[in-house]
């Protein structure tokens, strides 16, 4: 089974291991819902993904290493991932709303008059 990362808009993935952006970098597995709720819970919060909660986890959700303190994966001290807030999905988005004028195949009246 191929290994993702779960972490906001993370694009890290084991079949391309052997990319620049993909070395030292491993996979830890999400906290068991049954076994370990709150921690699930709190890993899912930090993740920053909409629309997904406690019970999309399962044993394929992975967090890559580069969202802990360090890119080394959790520690003693830091045993949590980074939380993911103002993503560049979230930015995107935002971009595509905010256009100064429909999409349509004519262009607004003030570039027309400008140029014509």
């Amino acid at each position: 089974m191929v290994k993702h990362c779960c972490w906001g808009d993370c694009r890290s993935d084991d079949r391309y291991r052997n990319a620049d952006h993909m070395q030292d970098v491993f996979f830890i597995p999400f906290p068991k819902p049954k076994t370990q709720h709150e921690k699930c819970r709190l890993w899912v919060s930090l993740c920053g993904r909409k629309n997904w909660g406690v019970t999309n986890v399962n044993k394929h959700s992975y967090i890559c290493s580069k969202h802990f303190f360090g890119g080394n994966g959790p520690t003693i001290d830091h045993p949590n991932p980074l939380p993911a807030s103002g993503t560049a999905i979230d930015i995107k988005r935002a971009q595509r709303r905010a256009r100064p004028y429909p999409r349509s195949r004519s262009l607004p009246a003030s570039v027309i008059k400008k140029y014509f």
